[in-house]
């Protein structure tokens, strides 16, 4: 699962919310019949914003791998 350049944006960017909702998001894929495997990647660097919209580049290019990181440790994944 790879989530957090839309959650990054100027205006949106929450990381306590972001850290919860990603763990429930993995809470409810865990306890699905069909037990699949879930694997967490931190997004790609942001070198340079080409769209309007206004990413925050300091979160997606640092907080987000520790972010991910924690994340994967407190969900036990690898």
């Amino acid at each position: 699962m790879m989530f957090g350049t839309n959650d990054a944006l100027l205006e949106v960017w929450d990381q306590k919310h972001f850290f919860d909702d990603y763990l429930e998001m993995i809470k409810i894929l865990k306890d699905l019949k069909s037990k699949p495997q879930i694997y967490l990647v931190v997004p790609p660097p942001l070198e340079e914003e080409k769209e309007p919209i206004k990413r925050n580049k300091d979160v997606i290019n640092s907080i987000m791998e520790k972010l991910v990181k924690q994340i994967a440790s407190k969900a036990d994944l690898p």
